[in-house]
């Protein structure tokens, strides 16, 4: 059946993603989406004209390539520092850096879950219970610096509601092929609303070393990552009746301002995510063949505890205290074979994985997986081509007969670039979805569920502009709670139907200093059969503008923007977080509607020498009332989004 699959998709051009981490492909996105970073050509248009002021008062900043690339000997592309991509003080506001709408809990950093459409999944066994999404540090997303001087950089952020953002990164080149790169994220936030009870800790620490030796036969690449969250769950508003007030003459909610009524106020909850990757390569005596190795190890944990249990909340009879923990545990191996040449390579792998979840009150599961895997990439002289295969023929029960296979080229002409990607996957669930048990809440399911989904993406880029488009069909399991007055559960629901997604950026100029980023999203999904499951879980637009006056002043010795960042949302159906899971979730009753409202930034941000500076005054338009727009300012159900704030940045870079 695979066989027949595979003839009929490579007929129309639909391939898939492979589960063996492809060193030369675009990131998988998994179950949370992240929104690809700007083509060089558009970060090279948005420097701040760097060519036209002097070399001696803005030093140059080191290459830099992503893990992947370099591991298929990719090239080092040109870094620019985050006044160029973005603005500094956008790097802890992650709908602005990302560009998409998220549900959140209202503090930065805390728990986030993307509301792009997105139902493909991660290859090979997954762990799931992932309450922080794109917040999470990767192998994938490591980057290494090619540097002929140690480079360090240093981010400071701080703002009210006791909000302190640290991001430290060091990166050396002991020999010309040889980089290690180490890198440190820090947010901590405390609510400023009283009584909130939302304080969160949130930490994550990257190192990584890319080493070639000197006659070139052999390549390692070593990446740790450790990612920590510590907060106070609250369970969201208890009772938002002091917190939205409704005046006769608008007919309308609005938020008062201080007041905040959690339903719990002792939850608190850890989690933690580690994972170590090492890629060892090493070159026969013919240098176009070379024996490739490749290690993954991965623990996750999420612990919460709550001293003084609200039956109400949890829907049923708790005892004194409650406390549950899930840990869970991923390794996969995998050993193959390489052949290149200057503009071809492909390799063949044979990989073995397996996976085991330990609950408090429910013990231990265990799950293995043996599979193969094929990729072929061919670079020519505009044209670049990608190939994935994965199969899992052989294992026992779960995993088996999972497929991904996916095709990308790349068409390059001057400064115009067209990008097809097609793909197409057959995937298991989660251990967590597979089975989950606590205090509060239970369920399990048959690990052997799957489902499929394929994709066809057409991408067209240019100086200064992108234009995006993507349709596809899935059939998807999902794990939600679900929950009423006198019972708690967990169940699977299922999907399957169409979608269709879109986007643009472009950029904006009116003479030498006024300047605009616009960045357009769209999604319309149909759903032709679920359980529990709404098409209206995500919104339909989301729109991002920043309009900016850049210009120079102390004899050309700052360099600044002073501007506005707009973004809204057409309207959803609410998700809703469940912090004794750690788990977003689609609500089955009582649902309202969120979205369709805008927040307005004002900021200001300029460079010296190696040193950004920025200020930035956050949801301006807290207090606005605006006709026809929604007026609750909550991205989750009962978790309001954080009012009106000052936010200060510095980032200072060293290159010594």
């Amino acid at each position: 059946m695979l066989g027949n699959k595979f003839l009929r998709l490579l007929g129309i051009g639909v391939f898939a993603l492979s589960v063996f981490p492809s060193q030369g492909q675009v990131l998988d996105m998994g179950d949370f989406v992240t929104a690809p970073a700007l083509n060089d050509s558009l970060a090279r248009l948005d420097s701040l004209n760097r060519a036209q002021r002097s070399a001696s008062k803005v030093k140059q900043y080191p290459p830099v390539a992503l893990a992947t690339s370099l591991w298929n000997e990719g090239d080092f592309r040109p870094y620019d520092s985050s006044f160029g991509k973005a603005l500094p003080a956008r790097l802890y506001t992650l709908d602005q850096e990302i560009n998409g709408p998220l549900a959140t809990l209202g503090l930065n950093n805390g728990p986030t879950q993307s509301l792009t459409f997105n139902p493909h999944r991660q290859s090979g066994i997954r762990l799931g219970l992932n309450p922080y999404g794109p917040l999470l540090q990767s192998s994938d997303s490591f980057e290494f610096y090619q540097v002929s001087m140690p480079f360090t950089r240093f981010h400071y952020s701080q703002g009210d509601g006791r909000f302190i953002g640290l991001q430290a990164l060091h990166s050396q080149n002991f020999s010309p092929t040889w980089n290690s790169t180490v890198r440190y994220k820090s947010v901590l936030n405390q609510d400023q609303y009283p009584g909130s009870n939302q304080d969160h800790l949130f930490r994550n620490i990257q190192w990584g070393s890319h080493f070639v030796s000197p006659n070139g036969r052999l390549t390692q690449q070593s990446i740790a990552t450790w990612n920590r969250a510590r907060r106070n769950e609250n369970g969201g508003l208890y009772n938002d009746s002091s917190f939205y007030w409704q005046p006769d003459s608008l007919g309308a909610a609005l938020r008062t301002f201080g007041i905040y009524q959690p339903w719990n106020l002792q939850a608190q909850s850890v989690f933690r995510r580690n994972a170590q990757t090492v890629y060892t390569r090493y070159k026969l005596a013919d240098s176009s063949w070379a024996l490739e190795y490749k290690l993954e190890n991965e623990r996750l944990y999420y612990q919460y505890n709550d001293a003084s249990p609200d039956s109400s909340f949890y829907h049923r009879f708790i005892d004194d205290e409650l406390s549950d923990s899930s840990a869970y545990h991923r390794w996969s191996q995998a050993m193959g074979i390489r052949k290149q040449s200057d503009r071809f390579w492909i390799t063949a792998h044979a990989r073995a994985e397996g996976g085991s979840v330990f609950h408090k009150t429910g013990g231990k599961q265990r799950v293995k997986t043996i599979g193969l895997a094929l990729e072929a990439a061919h670079q020519g002289e505009r044209l670049n081509q990608y190939f994935s295969l994965l199969s899992n023929p052989f294992g026992s029960g779960y995993k088996s007969g999972d497929y991904h296979l996916r095709y990308s080229a790349v068409h390059t002409m001057g400064q115009h670039s067209l990008r097809l990607e097609a793909s197409a996957e057959r995937s298991h669930i989660s251990l967590f979805e597979a089975s989950f048990q606590s205090q509060a809440l239970n369920g399990s399911w048959n690990p052997n569920r799957f489902g499929q989904s394929k994709k066809l993406c057409l991408i067209w880029s240019a100086e200064g502009q992108q234009i995006s488009l993507a349709a596809g069909q899935f059939e998807r399991n999902y794990a939600f709670a679900q929950h009423d007055l006198d019972r708690a559960q967990a169940q699977l629901s299922s999907a399957n139907g169409q979608y269709l997604q879109g986007g643009i950026q472009q950029r904006l100029a009116a003479g030498k200093h006024f300047h605009a980023w616009l960045r357009y999203q769209g999604q319309v999904i149909r759903i032709n059969n679920s359980t529990n499951l709404s098409e209206g879980l995500w919104p339909k637009h989301w729109l991002a503008v920043s309009t900016y006056f850049q210009g120079s002043a102390f004899q050309e010795a700052l360099a600044f923007r002073l501007g506005i960042d707009a973004k809204t949302t057409s309207a959803y159906t609410a998700w809703m977080y469940r912090p004794d899971l750690g788990s977003f979730y689609a609500a089955s009753t009582g649902a309202v509607q969120l979205g369709n409202y805008p927040v307005l930034d004002v900021f200001f941000t300029g460079r010296i020498q190696s040193v950004d500076i920025s200020i930035k005054y956050e949801h301006l338009n807290e207090w606005w009332y605006y006709s026809g727009f929604n007026s609750r300012y909550e991205s989750t159900y009962a978790y309001p989004i954080l009012p009106a704030r000052l936010r200060l940045a510095v980032v200072w870079n060293f290159f010594n």
